[in-house]
């Protein structure tokens, strides 16, 4: 690692007050024309994927978790039912700390439904964050730009992303940052190993209502209603439904495909708990 991110590093886990310095440097950075920033930016070996540096804020430390289950559905994600768009600048819950982060994966992009005029695409990703503290995290990804940064086993910075629960979504007003691709940095391997990591069906079912569940899963068999399609999922601990409509209704795949599920909801109808596809949820379809 060269000395200017072993800096970088340094600063961003040795605390509050340290993390706090580093974000506010942004503010200065934020006043000056673009040239000023890329040139202060090429100081730290950075590549800058918008016009602004990294804004003001307040260090944050994120809790520990498993990126396949995500607890709370009211405040990890909207829902099915629920009406939420891309999130916006003014959103209190956005972080203006700073993250170094590694990609360990992420999916295609893929349009959602949005009632705003013309399609809306993301992607999804799962990172392990390197400083302040070491811990893995789904992210969503609403500007589709940036997906060349997050390549597998790649460097980034974020900022100014919009923490919701235990998920981290990046849009139009956050910044990322990729660092040199000569840069080494050591992350714990725990963290490739939770990230494909997949919860059991078993655990699944004992879930709280509006866990957010990612994970590949086998397909077992498929039933196609009316309204919806009825994909059941499994394992050696058990079975359980996904309901897919809209994009995911009646997709192509036969018994044994494997599904890489992300974001999909869990819910219980009359005692009996089943998976359901939100506003952003993905399937990704591993035939054999």
């Amino acid at each position: 690692m060269t000395s200017s991110v072993s800096c970088l590093v340094a600063i961003l886990r040795s605390g509050p007050r340290m993390a706090e310095e580093i974000s506010s440097m942004g503010n200065l950075v934020k006043s000056t024309q673009t040239d000023m920033l890329s040139q202060g930016m090429s100081n730290l070996n950075l590549t800058s994927s918008t016009s602004t540096d990294l804004a003001e804020g307040q260090y944050q430390t994120p809790p520990s978790h498993s990126p396949g289950l995500v607890d709370d559905q009211s405040q990890a994600s909207p829902g099915p039912n629920q009406n939420s768009e891309t999130p916006n600048k003014s959103n209190p819950r956005r972080k203006n700390d700073v993250l170094l982060v590694m990609v360990l994966k992420a999916t295609d992009t893929f349009e959602y439904e949005s009632s705003e005029t013309g399609g809306k695409k993301m992607f999804h990703a799962t990172v392990a964050t390197v400083a302040p503290v070491d811990e893995c995290y789904h992210m969503k990804v609403f500007n589709i730009d940036l997906k060349e940064k997050f390549t597998k086993n790649k460097f980034i910075i974020v900022s100014n992303y919009v923490k919701k629960k235990d998920i981290l979504e990046i849009d139009e007003d956050s910044y990322v940052f990729k660092l040199d691709p000569d840069e080494k940095i050591k992350v714990s391997i725990s963290h490739t190993e939770n990230a494909s990591e997949t919860p059991q069906i078993r655990d699944i079912q004992n879930g709280k209502v509006g866990t957010l569940i990612s994970g590949l899963f086998t397909l077992y068999k498929t039933k196609v209603n009316p309204k919806n399609t009825i994909y059941e999922i499994k394992d050696d601990s058990g079975s359980i439904n996904v309901e897919g409509n809209g994009k995911w209704y009646n997709i192509n795949c036969k018994e044994g495909d494997k599904f890489q599920l992300f974001c999909f909801h869990l819910e219980t109808i009359k005692s009996h708990p089943k998976l359901v596809c939100g506003k952003h949820s993905f399937i990704k379809k591993i035939g054999y």
